[in-house]
C-alpha cells in the first residue's frame, strides 16, 4: 500500500488504522500533575508498597532485633549465671516464646505503620544516601512514637495481664530499633543497585 506520492504507509500489526498521524501515547510512568496531585492525598498512594524486598528486608532485621533483646533479657536476669549460664540447657520450647512473640508482633505493626506513613516502601526511599538517612529517622522516631503509645495502650487496656508500663523495655526496643535505620542504608548502598 502506498500514500499518496507514493511514500510507503506503515502499518502496525494490531491497527489497522493509519499510525502516521498518531501522536504516540504518553510514557507509563508519565502523568499530569493535576493527577499526581489528586493521587498524592489518597489512601491509596500510602498503603502502595512499592519496595517489597525492602518490606521483607524490614521485617527480617525487626526479628532479629526482637530475638537479640530476649537474648538480653537472658543474659541480664539474675538467675542466669547461678543456672550454668551459657552452659544451661535450652528447652524445646523456651518460657521467653511469648515474650518474643507479643514483642515482635508490636515492633511490627509500629514499624510498618510508621514506614508506610513516610512513604518508607517507595522506591524514593532509597535513591541516594541522603533520602535513605532522612527517610530512616523520620520512620524510626514514629516508630518510637507508636511504640510508646501501643506500650501505654496495651497498659490501659490491661493486654497480656500487663497494668503497667515497663518503661525500661520500651526504651530497649526504640534503643535497639534504631539498627533498622543501619539495615536500610546498607540495603540502599548494596542491595538497590543489584534490582
Amino acid at each position: 500500500r502506498t500514500r499518496s506520492i507514493g511514500t510507503p504507509l506503515r502499518v502496525s500489526p494490531d491497527d489497522d488504522n493509519d499510525t502516521e498521524n498518531k501522536t504516540p501515547p504518553p510514557p507509563r510512568n508519565a502523568s499530569s500533575s493535576s493527577s499526581t496531585k489528586e493521587k498524592e492525598g489518597t489512601l491509596s498512594s500510602y498503603l502502595t508498597i512499592q519496595n517489597r524486598l525492602l518490606l521483607n528486608g524490614d521485617l527480617l532485621t525487626l526479628l532479629l532485633i526482637a530475638l537479640l533483646l530476649g537474648f538480653t533479657d537472658a543474659v541480664t536476669d539474675p538467675s542466669f549465671y547461678p543456672n550454668g549460664g551459657f552452659n544451661q540447657p535450652v528447652p524445646a520450647v523456651p518460657n521467653t516464646l511469648g515474650v518474643l512473640f507479643e514483642r515482635l508482633s508490636v515492633m511490627d505493626v509500629a514499624w510498618v505503620l510508621s514506614a508506610i506513613k513516610n512513604k518508607g516502601y517507595s522506591w524514593s526511599a532509597t535513591v541516594d544516601v541522603e533520602s535513605t538517612w532522612k527517610c530512616g529517622l523520620t520512620i524510626w522516631l514514629d516508630y518510637c512514637s507508636l511504640r510508646i503509645l501501643f506500650g501505654i495502650l496495651l497498659a490501659v487496656l490491661g493486654a497480656g495481664g500487663k497494668e503497667s508500663v515497663d518503661g525500661l523495655d520500651l526504651l530497649r526496643q526504640c534503643w535497639f530499633s534504631l539498627g533498622m535505620v543501619g539495615w536500610r542504608i546498607i540495603y540502599g548502598r548494596y542491595f538497590r543497585e543489584r534490582l
